[in-house]
């Protein structure tokens, strides 16, 4: 069992097929039978690690294992089917397992399912799951806030949890009672050292870079606590199960046996000190230590904004001191009331005006849209855009309305490439096996290691396959026209290599604000910040020959990559529409200028080494607003 991958699955993984592989062990020695039909319903496996495999096997390689789950592979040894209407026949299998599956059957379900394991076993039933105690639906809830507080996302294993209400233990033993089969509870996986160590692993899910450290984690405690965590109340219990069939009835004692070993597990286990063991107030040190590791971080980051509004409000007071400004504040006294009354009234015509347009887009009308379709079957050149788009931990309605708004596009010659940045949250990779499934023109990799938004934007551009890239966020929108209007400026400019178009703001209800027209290619407009920002495509060949994003600039990876790509081709066009909406999500650089003041060093940065790539001896400054910058001439230096 101490296999050095084993060791390396995640702690309560681990653990729980631990037990699993021990007791199957123990009724292999009993019965005689070295190699052991069995059959594991849920025990199909793809992790952030990639690991796609069936994990029983992984534990229990000497025995013939087949294992069921509802998702699609092509794995030898794997069955897609439904646990409550299992497709064998009776007394098929010597074992069968399911595993942390239970609680995530629905409430109305949960007798069929177990009656199914029940009837296709010739001998036994391994059932593990966390049932229902106050103290286990407590530590989930925790769990379940603290995951929203630190990741700001809904872990949706204890939601499902929570909204399937755990299963009752009593109805599961008087179910059996009734059926006249012989059963033992074991308990595993202490609850209190489930509970902390879910909370760190998640925790550690909220700083990037820290992969190598869960693994280090998992492996620790794997081998320090497996056998400690047998000892105090468990998280999850147990049941074996005889199910009356032959080799059952030739071994009835088994799950007393069962319970004996365990028995003598726990107990030899008290004389060790397990990775967790010992005082609350221990374990609760530890957490604070993280947190206060991660405050300290923030602070430093904080420290940068600071220094930088100090330095506005040091530049504010010196203009405050000139004459110019003691003169017009003295008159300011005078035309205060009109000047106050015009404010309010030009913010509430500005309102007003921002919140009744673009509540229907006249250019999208039904009859549009069937015009923009005839007219694409005039186009002499139809090349595929490849939407490039890295994900990352984003609310579930987010990500839907951004691929629906690739899936609503009038041109139809196009491919989504997602890169799924090792996003904690599972609803993640939930949602892109379905998008997968919905649409062969979506493609996803899936990373085993959080890359950042560079290396994730990377790992989607290479998996494109299209003449075009066109660049989409995980929480924004496209028009419906977006990519209809980029073949149209193709097919009158082939040459083109950069195109961009204007765009406007996306509230959280919905509504459209903002607008922002852009005009024509302007180089030196463009080396003060990135004007043209959004709805970006790039010829595919060019942005590889440029070198793609580079690691450093997340945040500003786009400018960077831009401002190369820019010196390579002066074929660079402007469409005057709005065919991007930027989604304006509370701390988002969409909804204030300065939530992410670090993507401006590095975007100052991108533009220094722009500078020195262009041979130019000249400086890089601060511009009159916050994101903006200022490229000087050294007149004085040869």
């Amino acid at each position: 069992m101490e296999d050095k991958k084993l060791l390396d699955y995640p702690f309560d993984l681990y653990q729980r097929s631990r037990d699993i592989g021990e007791i199957v062990t123990l009724i292999s020695r009993e019965t005689g039978k070295a190699r052991l039909k069995i059959l594991d319903v849920g025990g199909y496996r793809v992790d952030a690690e990639d690991r796609n495999d069936l994990l029983l096997r992984e534990f229990l390689p000497q025995h013939d294992i087949t294992a069921l789950d509802l998702m699609d592979s092509d794995i030898n040894g794997y069955v897609r089917g439904d646990g409550t209407c299992l497709p064998f026949k009776d007394n098929v299998f010597d074992v069968v397992v399911s595993s942390d599956v239970f609680e995530h059957v629905p409430e109305h379900l949960r007798e069929v399912f177990t009656e199914n394991l029940v009837r296709v076993s010739a001998g036994f039933v391994i059932l593990g799951a966390p049932f229902f105690t106050e103290k286990n639906a407590l530590a989930e809830n925790i769990l379940f806030e603290y995951v929203k507080k630190v990741l700001h996302a809904d872990q949706e294993q204890l939601k499902e949890h929570i909204e399937n209400r755990l299963p009752d233990q009593e109805r599961l033993e008087a179910l059996l009672k009734s059926r006249g089969l012989d059963y033992t509870v074991l308990s595993s996986g202490n609850l209190e050292n489930w509970l902390t160590m879910m909370m760190v692993k998640h925790y550690l899910m909220s700083i990037p870079g820290t992969e190598e450290m869960h693994v280090m984690l998992d492996r620790f405690y794997n081998m320090s606590s497996y056998q400690s965590d047998h000892v105090g109340e468990g998280y999850r219990k147990i049941f074996v199960i005889a199910t009356g069939g032959e080799l059952a009835d030739a071994h009835r004692a088994i799950p007393e046996r069962v319970a004996d070993y365990f028995k003598n597990f726990a107990q030899a286990a008290q004389q060790k000190s397990g990775f967790l063991q010992g005082d609350d107030p221990g374990r609760f040190r530890m957490l604070l230590s993280l947190e206060e590791l991660r405050t300290r971080r923030m602070f430093e980051e904080k420290d940068l904004i600071i220094k930088h509004q100090a330095e506005q409000i040091a530049a504010l007071n010196n203009l405050r001191s000139t004459a110019l400004c003691k003169m017009i504040r003295k008159g300011k006294s005078v035309f205060k009331p009109v000047m106050g009354f015009a404010r309010i009234f030009l913010l509430k015509v500005r309102r007003a005006w921002e919140l009744t347009t673009y509540k229907k887009d006249p250019a999208l009308t039904d009859a549009a849209i069937a015009e923009m379709k005839q007219e694409i079957n005039t186009f002499d050149y139809l090349p595929k855009i490849s939407v490039v788009m890295p994900v990352y931990n984003i609310q579930r309605q987010w990500l839907d309305r951004a691929v629906q708004s690739v899936l609503d596009q009038v041109y139809e010659n196009w491919e989504l490439c997602i890169a799924d940045d090792a996003s904690p949250s599972p609803h993640i990779r939930e949602m892109l096996k379905e998008f997968e499934k919905r649409d062969n023109r979506i493609r996803v990799v899936y990373l085993k290691k959080n890359l950042g938004m560079s290396g994730s934007s990377n790992k989607a551009l290479a998996i494109a396959e299209g003449d075009y890239a066109a660049l989409l966020d995980h929480d924004d929108e496209l028009s419906r026209n977006s990519l209809f209007e980029v073949v149209k400026l193709l097919n009158r400019h082939p040459d083109a290599r950069l195109i961009y178009s204007d765009e406007d703001k996306l509230t959280m209800t919905g509504q459209r604000l903002r607008p922002v027209r852009k005009g024509p290619w302007d180089p030196d407009l463009f080396l003060t910040y990135n004007y043209i920002c959004h709805l970006v495509v790039c010829h595919r060949e060019l942005m590889l020959q440029a070198g793609g994003f580079r690691k450093g600039f997340e945040g500003s990876q786009d400018y960077d990559m831009l401002l190369r790509v820019t010196e390579l081709t002066d074929k660079i066009y402007h469409i005057p529409r709005i065919l991007y909406h930027w989604r304006m999500i509370p701390g988002s650089a969409a909804a204030v200028v300065d939530a992410k003041s670090e993507s401006f060093h590095r975007a100052k940065q991108a533009l220094r080494d722009a500078v020195k790539r262009r041979g130019l001896n000249a400086s890089v400054g601060d511009g009159d607003t916050i994101g903006k910058f200022k490229v000087e001439i050294n007149k004085d230096k040869t």
